[in-house]
């Protein structure tokens, strides 16, 4: 079961798209945010706004393709 905190996120990304039927992909999405809601926000418009057919691994190929990403540090590209 999710934490209020971990629902929370959830539903941020699923007003993004709330017809998404792609569960895994979406929590993928989720795990790649780091927990931030920032980036989560971020994310959630960029998924929203590019409307791709298969939105939330459109979202991981941004992430794989280092247009989007959380860091530890500033400059820091792992």
């Amino acid at each position: 079961r999710l934490s209020n905190a971990d629902q929370e996120r959830m539903l941020l990304l699923l007003s993004a798209v709330p017809h998404s039927t792609d569960a895994k992909g979406r929590s993928e999405v989720l795990a790649r945010c780091g927990g931030l809601p920032l980036v989560i926000a971020v994310v959630a418009r960029m998924v929203r706004l590019r409307a791709a057919e298969k939105p939330w691994q459109d979202a991981l190929r941004l992430f794989e393709t280092n247009r989007i990403g959380t860091s530890t540090s500033p400059g820091d590209t792992t």
